[in-house]
């Protein structure tokens, strides 16, 4: 007989009991009347990890460290600037200047802190797409423009469950998933300056349309 287990979303298979024993999944036994064999199954776990960065000082409430929750728990991350420092905001798993921030934990998560000194001034940020009309599974590229003290850190999220995008150049490509209708994202740009740890924010909401191939005769 071939037992197979299933954990739910949010669980771990740990192994069997009673007529079985170890984690062999499917596991194949000759069974007798009578026997019973029990799955053990676990809630799963996911780290988040916080730290903190910047000229500035503050502290963050869960603490700087290494933390573990059940899958699935909302987060509340809280940002308190020291005298003399202000709160620029939050890089890695969440790219925001908001406070506080919520992160849930479906994955393991890094998430920054950044303070900087009151006295520093952030650049100013805007950025735009081409095409204007950008298509599911193709490549739209971003440009940004900003004003203040090169060079630039720039962290794009683009809203699509894809992974924060860090780097130093200006203009970067993305490819949107497609889909069989116009779909909504919300795009964020921040950028950290070089004078200083001030930074600037930009977000636009971004139509991505359906990707169309035309044939004689066959719309696809």
């Amino acid at each position: 007989v071939t037992f197979t287990a299933t954990p739910a979303t949010g669980w771990l298979f740990v192994g069997w009991s009673g007529g079985a024993s170890g984690s062999a999944n499917p596991l194949n036994l000759t069974t007798e009347d009578g026997l019973a064999v029990t799955a053990r199954f676990a809630p799963q776990t996911h780290t988040l990890t916080i730290a903190t960065a910047g000229a500035g000082f503050g502290a963050v409430n869960p603490t700087v460290g290494v933390h573990s929750y059940p899958y699935g728990e909302v987060v509340t991350l809280t940002a308190t600037p020291a005298a003399g420092s202000r709160f620029v905001g939050w890089s890695g798993a969440v790219a925001s200047s908001a406070n506080p921030i919520t992160v849930t934990m479906t994955a393991n998560r890094v998430v920054t802190a950044t303070f900087g000194s009151a006295a520093d001034t952030a650049p100013l940020v805007d950025f735009g797409w081409a095409p204007e009309q950008p298509l599911g599974g193709a490549p739209v590229t971003f440009s940004a423009a900003v004003t203040g003290t090169a060079p630039f850190t720039y962290t794009w999220t683009f809203g699509d469950q894809s992974d924060a995008m860090v780097t130093k150049e200006p203009v970067v490509e993305h490819v949107f998933p497609a889909a069989v209708a116009p779909v909504t994202y919300t795009v964020g740009l921040w950028v950290l300056g070089s004078a200083g740890p001030a930074s600037g924010i930009r977000q636009y909401d971004l139509v991505v349309f359906p990707r169309r191939l035309f044939l004689p005769g066959i719309i696809r």
